[in-house]
């Protein structure tokens, strides 16, 4: 049996943390983390198909947790959904300069979380030709 494809949650809030679960559970093995660091230790085990992750936490943010998984092989190529409460144009531009794929508001739409995710899924399993 294939392995089912695996998200990496990193929130510091726990309902956000419950809520992602549930909602991508049934479809995804979903993992857990409370900030950046922890997220770093998990990846260094664990491999990812999708990064989900707040920006704002303490002791490893999301942005530079973006930068990170960016600059490391093994995780670049790792598709990074940022959420967050901060939802200025600038906001949105450093979230993507720093790596992610997809930078949504919190509150966010379940509808196109889960359509993102799925997408980003996707497109790294078939990314297509090369143009």
């Amino acid at each position: 049996m294939a392995r089912r494809d695996r998200i990496l949650v990193v929130d510091d809030n726990p309902d956000i943390r419950r809520l992602l679960r549930r909602l991508l559970g049934e479809r995804f093995e979903v993992l857990m983390a409370v900030d950046g660091r922890k997220a770093l230790a998990i990846l260094e085990r664990e491999p990812v198909d999708l990064v989900i992750t707040d920006v704002m936490m303490p002791a490893l943010d999301g942005r530079t947790l973006a930068a990170l998984l960016r600059r490391d092989p093994r995780t670049r190529a790792v598709p990074i959904l940022m959420l967050s409460a901060r939802d200025s144009a600038e906001d949105r531009e450093e979230g993507l300069a720093a790596g992610a794929d997809v930078y949504l508001a919190k509150p966010f739409d379940i509808q196109e979380l889960c359509g993102a995710a799925e997408r980003l899924i996707a497109r790294r399993r078939d990314p297509g030709p090369m143009l």
